[in-house]
């Protein structure tokens, strides 16, 4: 794992902090509750496993539980949940005054016996002890600078405090000292009493932990991290170090010299080996910084290859239009030098030309907006005056950008292409438009000579056969074949020239009303052929009802040609394939061999000799000249032996209308 990575992986320090009021709240509002219920019911099961509950006041269990919920509240953003957590602090703070009073008056105003009365302690001057009183105070005053007061630093002092006396009287009880959790009998409070000022006071810290001396504790830095190391482990190694030392003494293991000396051994060697420790760390971490550091390098040796580089325009810019660094690329691209830069001479507001200027001001303002542009096209005005085409585009290095990196590339030589490429297509176009229309005059002039050649040829024919010898009978025989077959392509070349110069506007259509018209013209040769039509229901297109009745009955006659020796059965249908519908004519004729796929569809293209079977070559190439005019495709399948099947698409496939969006047939999905 390279540096960047480690770091992406570890969130800020006081993100992670976050969650710590919320589950203290959670814990004080549930201790709360509980020792409420134990007080009011004096429960049998709770006292069986915590018989020191009551030994806290119920005042006490009432003031955690409403500041359990203002902590729970208190980091919620809704304005209602800042007023709640402030609601929720009022009891609390009337309890401590009130609380407080008795204590400095030494008068017992019996608040301790409001919600229920002590059976325990019946002794008159129960209350909650000064201590803890004090503790609530500050936690209080803490949760108002920090709702209201804006008094981050104050705050956290004040929750340090409630810290810092909640943990003497934790010591107290562990050591076993009076003094420090016992003013006096009245005014005595328990360890799970200090334990929860603890928790509730730790929380109350964390609530900002980004802000104030917190976030020396629970920032990133290595700094915090080490603090977050060692002030819990040294604090927990001096416990148990005492509590070692006491325990040893009460055991009469060491004396009370022996054991202070071993405490004092035993702090040495764990300071020295947290020291070691963090050492480690920090080297760790010096190496880290090590590597992110020749990582920065690296990158930014990288990036100044690409903005030196000659294949991409960078220059570096502020939204008052000035350009205060730019590479070689752009600089050629518009005509100015580094001096003309440094001189102030290049603006990007005075390089773009009037008509661009509306596009480059609503481009700022998404600059601005999001800190960066998305690519555009614009134009630049070259030092000689010509204008230059460019796509641009940018993005700040800043949180509020009022500057950034402009990447730029010249997209002159681009245009000039393009415009030779449309000159080129038009030309194209024409010479196509000039050819088609050659081609129909052609075959439509041409018919008229050769009706009369084959119209003589074969009165001659009629006229003189077996009168000459039957070297004449046979010259004549090939001169009317000759002419029939002109004849025939002849009218093949009209029809494809037809494609383009007769072409009707595309409507919707049911495809099954052209499969109807094709099956018509070839009644015929279905029943001399003895054929069989199987067809499936077909959905509804846009296209041309001429050209597609056209292209059935060339696919469907083509199967009735080829046929073999059994009787023809041909298949028409269609299935839905990857969001569109794939049109498809199969049968069972001789095949075609895999190697004339492509070539069966180039026009003139023949297989077999007109003695195996007429034709002119021209009838599939008629069928992908009206597929691609609808924007489909089509191809054919056969292994070559027996059996082809002949698939197309159609991009306009069917009524994309508000009607009917999906190809649908009287207003139900086709499913064939």
């Amino acid at each position: 794992m390279n540096s960047r990575s480690l770091h992406a992986s570890i969130p800020p320090a006081s993100d992670r902090w976050r969650s710590i009021p919320f589950w203290a709240g959670s814990a004080i509002l549930g201790f709360g509750l509980l020792g409420i219920l134990a007080w009011t019911w004096a429960q049998p099961l709770v006292l069986s496993f915590w018989p020191d509950l009551l030994g806290t006041k119920i005042n006490t269990f009432v003031c955690f539980f409403f500041l359990g919920g203002a902590l729970l509240l208190i980091e919620r953003r809704e304005r209602w949940a800042q007023v709640a957590s402030c609601v929720l602090v009022f009891p609390p703070v009337l309890i401590g005054l009130l609380t407080l009073a008795e204590h400095l008056l030494s008068h017992d105003l019996k608040i301790d016996q409001l919600l229920v009365t002590d059976r325990f302690n019946p002794a008159p001057g129960g209350r909650i002890s000064l201590l803890t009183t004090l503790s609530f105070l500050a936690v209080c005053t803490s949760f108002f600078l920090l709702q209201y007061g804006g008094r981050i630093g104050a705050a956290q002092v004040l929750a340090l405090i409630s810290a810092l006396v909640a943990l003497l009287q934790i010591v107290g009880h562990v050591y076993r000292v009076p003094f420090f959790y016992s003013i006096n009998a009245s005014s005595s409070s328990t360890v799970q009493t200090a334990a929860a000022l603890l928790l509730l006071s730790i929380g109350a810290l964390y609530i900002r932990p980004e802000q104030g001396f917190m976030s020396t504790i629970s920032g990133s830095a290595g700094g915090s991290a080490m603090a977050r190391r060692l002030i819990p482990t040294a604090a927990a190694a001096v416990l148990l170090l005492g509590l070692l030392r006491l325990a040893g003494a009460y055991l009469r293991l060491f004396s009370m010299d022996q054991g202070l000396a071993l405490a004092m051994l035993g702090l040495s060697l764990t300071w020295v080996a947290l020291i070691w420790f963090n050492a480690s760390l920090l080297n760790r971490a010096e190496e880290l910084h090590q590597i992110t550091e020749r990582e920065r390098l690296e990158s930014e040796m990288r990036f100044r290859r690409l903005a030196d580089s000659n294949m991409l325009g960078v220059f570096f810019f502020d939204l008052s239009g000035t350009i205060f660094e730019a590479n070689d690329y752009f600089l050629k691209a518009v005509g100015y030098t580094h001096a003309d830069v440094r001189a102030g001479r290049v603006s990007w507001k005075t390089l773009t030309p009037p008509d661009c200027a509306e596009m480059d001001e609503r481009k700022a303002r998404e600059f601005i907006e999001t800190g960066a542009c998305t690519a555009y096209e614009k134009r630049y005005v070259h030092k000689n005056g010509s204008l230059i085409h460019v796509l641009i585009g940018a993005a700040s290095f800043q949180e509020k950008p009022d500057s950034g990196i402009a990447y730029v590339l010249d997209l002159s030589a681009l245009k000039r292409a393009e415009l030779e490429a449309g000159r080129r297509a038009e030309e194209l176009e024409r010479s196509n438009s000039d050819l088609e229309q050659f081609a129909y005059v052609a075959s439509h002039d041409l018919q008229e000579p050769l009706r009369m050649v084959s119209s003589f040829t074969q009165l001659l024919q009629q006229r003189y056969k077996n009168k000459l010898d039957a070297d004449a009978d046979e010259y004549i025989f090939y001169a009317v074949d000759g002419a029939k077959r002109m004849q025939g392509l002849i009218q093949d070349l009209l029809e494809y020239s037809r494609l383009s110069t007769r072409k009707n506007a595309f409507a919707r259509i049911p495809l099954d009303a052209a499969l109807d018209l094709a099956l018509g013209n070839l009644r015929k040769q279905i029943g001399d052929a003895g054929g069989t039509i199987e067809r499936l229901q077909l959905p509804i297109v846009y296209g041309d009802l001429t050209q597609l009745s056209q292209l059935f009955q060339n696919l469907v006659g083509n199967a009735l040609k080829y046929r073999g020796t059994e009787p023809p059965r041909i298949q028409i249908g269609a299935t839905a394939r990857d969001g569109q519908w794939q049109y498809f004519v199969r049968d069972n004729g001789i095949g075609i061999k895999p190697e004339y796929h492509e070539r069966i569809f180039v026009i003139f293209q023949r297989l077999h000799s007109k003695g195996e079977y007429p034709g002119t070559g021209i009838g599939l190439a008629l069928c992908k000249k009206i597929v691609e005019r609808h924007g489909g495709r089509i191809w054919v399948e056969s292994p070559g032996t027996s059996g082809s099947a002949f698939y197309f698409t159609l991009n306009a496939d069917a009524a994309r209308s508000e009607q009917n969006p999906r190809g649908l047939l009287d207003g139900k999905e086709v499913k064939p």
